[in-house]
């Protein structure tokens, strides 16, 4: 009942800073712009061994449209499809498209290459600019901006349990398997975590450890929360989520032996009032980086 008052409470306070045309609107708008940073320069990892790290390095876009009575409904939000979406900053602008191994209603662009995605090379992450996304469907355009804060740094980063350094071989961190606390300095933000695990079937001694043939990258993740490829309501339950400074990791994602890579991005929400006068209340954008630490697991 307290959660229910506060939401209403966080909609009325809402409805005051918008113009009236958004508190009847029901066409949603969520935008998301995040940095990975390069994987040769790795919290806990020996450089020789970045090319084994099966994370994307560079700066990924996702923008969603969808239609629902209100942010408070229960019901799932309806995608809307074959819109044409694109983001602008400074002068450089991205198309994002929908892909196959995405669900209906998002759209992506990235400046790596991504299977059946739009790559955009000079897409880049820039701390105090703004970034804005425009949807244009048959009937009307849409838009939401955020400004980019500054890049998370690993000193604002720790890990509870502390990791073990060089704990393995004498060369990586470790931890111990359990469930896995991540905190951060600054501001609250809201949490992207992406966990990968590379299996090893090298011997024991330093000189194996450094050969990237005797190590095998799992090619899905084994934790991913939130995960944007579900469409629309995981977007929406994202942005509507509780900023913190801090997220755990389950014990159950650790599935035995091998080397861990953990990607937390911490992502700042924009200003209700930086989204056009006739998308729905609640429609937004928001911007964060990230940092990737790597420990083996027994």
């Amino acid at each position: 009942m307290l959660k229910k008052g506060l939401n209403l409470f966080g909609a009325l306070l809402l409805a005051l800073l918008c113009s009236c045309d958004q508190l009847t609107a029901t066409t949603y708008m969520v935008g998301l712009v995040t940095s990975t940073p390069d994987a040769s320069d790795i919290q806990g990892l020996p450089s020789e061994l970045g090319s084994i790290v099966p994370l994307d390095s560079g700066t990924s876009s996702w923008a969603t449209l969808f239609e629902r009575q209100s942010l408070l409904d229960s019901q799932p939000p309806t995608a809307i499809t074959g819109a044409e979406v694109e983001l602008t900053w400074n002068t450089e602008r991205a198309t994002l498209e929908e892909t196959s191994d995405m669900a209906e209603g998002m759209y992506v662009a990235t400046s790596y290459p991504l299977p059946g995605g739009n790559s955009t090379p000079s897409l880049t992450y820039e701390s105090g600019v703004d970034y804005k996304f425009i949807g244009q469907t048959a009937t009307a355009t849409y838009s939401v901006t955020v400004e980019a804060p500054d890049v998370i740094e690993a000193s604002e980063i720790s890990y509870s349990p502390a990791l073990t350094e060089d704990g393995f071989l004498m060369s990586l961190d470790t931890h111990d398997g359990s469930a896995l606390t991540i905190s951060w300095t600054g501001d609250a933000a809201r949490p992207i975590v992406t966990m990968f695990k590379v299996a090893y079937n090298g011997d024991d001694d330093a000189t194996d450890l450094i050969d990237t043939n005797n190590w095998q990258p799992q090619e899905q993740p084994v934790y991913s929360e939130p995960d944007f490829a579900a469409g629309p309501a995981a977007m929406l339950d994202f942005i509507t989520s509780t900023a913190d400074n801090s997220v755990t990791v389950p014990q159950s994602a650790f599935s035995g032996a091998g080397l861990y890579c953990v990607l937390i991005q911490t992502v700042k929400i924009g200003a209700e009032t930086a989204a056009s006068s006739n998308v729905a209340l609640g429609s937004l954008a928001a911007a964060g980086s990230g940092n990737i630490a790597c420990f083996y697991v027994e």
